[in-house]
């Protein structure tokens, strides 16, 4: 039963993934390499294997959307 909640709540709620390419730090953080895949895909990667279904990527790159449109691996 709770098992049942939890994924009720987890198809409920919108996730939000903050994708800046502005990083003073770190620019283009999003794209960052990581052992072949970007960070950005990582991050929605792993919430998809966490049971979240709502999940959006907030970015103020209209280039970053192209670069992404084919790196998710379900």
């Amino acid at each position: 039963m709770d098992m049942l909640i939890n994924q009720e709540i987890m198809n409920s709620v919108a996730v939000i993934i903050p994708a800046r390419m502005g990083s003073s730090r770190l620019p283009r953080k999003p794209l960052a390499d990581i052992n072949g895949r970007t960070m950005v895909s990582r991050v929605y990667n792993n919430l998809k294997k966490s049971g979240f279904e709502n999940i959006y990527i907030a970015t103020d790159s209209d280039g970053l959307v192209g670069v992404l449109s084919g790196t998710w691996q379900s």
